[in-house]
């Protein structure tokens, strides 16, 4: 509410006036990019994993669907979140107008630009690679002779293992197609490309681990 921007009509006749009157500078934010501006700011995955997955799991909500529901938040929130601040890693100036003063400030904007980028981008890798290692497990189930392996693939579906099912869970895990699914070698049936390290990492219990080297990624 506070950015300057060049008046369009301006520029017709010349290098455009630059308005700095705050009043219009609100009215013009908010005919413009501030329904967008606030829509990439909701914590819409922090309210999806925290509050809407837990309540729904065991009742209509596979770990699928979660992972399904994390990819679609983070591609219709983060993409546009990434296309607001391109115009920032122009410089001083943008194509609406004057942003900042000083070489400092455009060092941390490109630097958070960065950081963003690396986040978004380390996240859909991480998730992709989840959802192949899920599609080799999907096949892996499909041709065993376990009836009940895709309750032990997925967690969502609050499967209480005990007993009989204990073994049979063992069976699964010792199963020679699944236990392939986390073979990355390049003789296996199941190739995953640049999701290879992803399937790697899906066996590490660190939370730290795995977002950081999706952050390196």
């Amino acid at each position: 509410f506070r950015l300057a921007y060049v008046a369009p009509e301006s520029r017709v006749v010349g290098a455009g006036d630059l308005v700095d009157e705050p009043k219009k500078i609100a009215v013009h934010y908010l005919r413009g990019y501030f329904l967008l501006d606030f829509f990439v700011v909701l914590p819409l995955p922090q309210v999806i994993i925290l509050a809407i997955i837990p309540r729904s799991f065991g009742l209509s909500t596979t770990a699928d669907d979660a992972k399904n529901y994390l990819r679609v938040i983070i591609l219709l929130q983060y993409v546009p979140r990434i296309i607001r601040f391109v115009p920032l890693l122009g410089g001083r100036q943008s194509a609406t107008g004057f942003i900042f003063e000083s070489a400092w400030a455009n060092f941390v904007i490109n630097l958070l630009m960065f950081v963003l980028a690396g986040h978004v981008v380390g996240s859909c890798w991480y998730l992709f690679g989840l959802q192949r290692v899920n599609q080799c497990l999907q096949n892996a189930c499909s041709v065993s002779n376990i009836s009940s392996c895709k309750v032990f693939r997925d967690c969502g579906l609050n499967f209480d293992i005990g007993g009989q099912n204990e073994q049979i869970s063992q069976q699964w895990v010792n199963e020679p197609a699944s236990t392939a699914c986390f073979d990355t070698g390049n003789d296996t049936n199941f190739q995953y490309g640049i999701y290879q390290q992803a399937v790697l990492l899906a066996t590490k219990h660190s939370a730290v681990t795995r977002y950081v080297y999706s952050l390196f990624w």
